[in-house]
């Protein structure tokens, strides 16, 4: 099974990160070629589920709205968190993506979402945000 395309919100920028990451093979699709820049997270978190994309930011307190968590969750769309202690440049965004990206392709292609997995260099943290109603035990 392929992965879903992949939606880069505004803090992963417009160039860099997405053309990284299709230069890994991935279908990729950016903020602001579709939104403008200032458009809130309950606008573009529903096109997105609408349709079936997944997302990598770099807006870890995206989970803290409550807003943005419950789209998530309603739209049940899977969540990549890139982290970092410091700031990170583009190539550097890209590399953690790249260095996980078998697990990344696997998680957005064979767990229901919603969930929420964070991407550091050295580590995946995992979070899933479903009920059992949600998962086809068959």
């Amino acid at each position: 099974m392929n992965p879903p395309d992949f939606f880069i919100d505004r803090s992963l920028g417009q160039h860099i990160v997405s053309e990284g990451l299709r230069q890994l093979s991935l279908q990729i699709h950016i903020h602001d070629q579709l939104f403008p820049q200032n458009t809130l997270d309950e606008v573009w978190i529903p096109y997105v589920g609408e349709h079936g994309w997944a997302v990598f930011t770099a807006d870890s307190k995206i989970m803290t709205r409550p807003i943005a968590r419950n789209a998530l969750r309603a739209k049940k769309i899977p969540l990549f968190i890139i982290k970092s202690r410091k700031k990170l440049t583009g190539p550097q965004y890209v590399e953690i993506i790249k260095k996980h990206l078998q697990t990344v392709k696997i998680l957005a292609s064979f767990v229901p979402p919603p969930f929420i997995a964070k991407l550091t260099l050295n580590h995946i943290g995992f979070e899933w945000l479903g009920s059992l109603e949600d998962v086809d035990m068959e």
